[in-house]
């Protein structure tokens, strides 16, 4: 028999949803089953699949499959860099390089981090709550990502998300000279074949709206020092409108100046876009109260700075 006590953050949930959660071997028709025949119950006693849990109830599963000892799937992997944490969730700065999400083919990534690092939180859930991430960044983009510590977190900041209510800030230096703000709108299609985006000034059809700001913070001679904060959130966004701005982002290989980006190898080392995620802002849900997350920018891109005489104060 397995016996789980529901934890405040599943209160009201339905029991053959909670069931399903705690036990992802069973089927949705086993569940039903064992509750109508009593091989699930509530404090010892048989009850709906539709009742709505309390926290502390515990629930008893008679002939549940055996699970495995919960543990972290990935023990020996970097530690994550926290730039803020409370009860409710964890915004870490993602290095360059490091993916965000498993897939199949990396085995360490900034999820796998995040689970390490929260590991003795989630006992309490039983592996019934697994942290992921709000936002994502591309792999060589570095920066804030923020992950949700609590099931009840998670659901209120991606219900955030979905409306918008998240503000995000970049540091992205550029070549030329950047001399005022600027909201930039393009159209964008996807060319799945070369992996890029093809804007346009128009709506054109099958379009995505693409919406940035654009805000010069210092410049020399030959490259400005932007912070680009996203409208929309659409894939390569801020490197795909600078360069069709005719301002190619450092270090890009992909819509950048490719003699621009040599230089910027053999002179700074500079291996990489230089696009850096220094601001992040919400409302927070519980008394919605502005929190605002800042992460300053890693030492590859902060020494081109000084080698260039371009300030920046976070």
């Amino acid at each position: 028999m397995q016996t789980i006590t529901v934890n405040k953050e599943f209160e009201e949930m339905r029991l053959d949803r909670f069931v399903a959660k705690a036990n992802k071997e069973l089927t949705k028709i086993a569940i039903q089953k064992m509750i109508r025949t009593g091989n699930i119950k509530i404090n010892g006693k048989k009850a709906d699949a539709g009742a709505h849990l309390k926290a502390d109830d515990v629930i008893s599963i008679y002939s549940a499959p055996q699970k495995p000892t919960l543990s972290p799937t990935k023990k020996n992997l970097p530690p994550v860099e926290v730039v803020y944490e409370d009860e409710f969730f964890l915004a870490v700065n993602k290095p360059a390089g490091l993916i965000t999400h498993p897939d199949g083919n990396k085995e360490d990534t900034l999820t796998d981090r995040i689970m390490n690092y929260l590991w003795e939180d989630l006992k309490q859930y039983n592996g019934m709550f697994v942290p992921g991430v709000i936002n994502r960044l591309d792999v060589n983009t570095s920066g804030i990502v923020l992950a949700p510590k609590t099931p009840l977190s998670a659901k209120a900041m991606n219900e955030m998300m979905q409306k918008n209510k998240f503000t995000k800030k970049y540091l992205v230096l550029v070549k030329g000279n950047f001399q005022k703000r600027v909201k930039a709108v393009h159209y964008a299609i996807k060319n799945t074949e070369l992996n890029k985006m093809e804007l346009y000034n128009t709506p054109q059809p099958r379009a995505e709206e693409m919406i940035t700001v654009f805000d010069p913070l210092d410049s020399n001679e030959n490259y400005t020092l932007l912070s680009a904060q996203l409208i929309t959130g659409k894939t390569h966004q801020i490197r795909a409108q600078l360069g069709k701005l005719g301002f190619p982002v450092a270090g890009d290989m992909k819509y950048g100046d490719m003699r621009t980006n040599r230089e910027l190898k053999q002179e700074f080392g500079l291996s990489r876009q230089f696009l850096h995620c220094y601001s992040v802002s919400f409302p927070m849900w519980t008394d919605y109260s502005n929190v605002t997350v800042l992460c300053a920018p890693p030492s590859d891109l902060d020494n081109v700075l000084r080698a260039l005489r371009i300030a920046f104060l976070l």
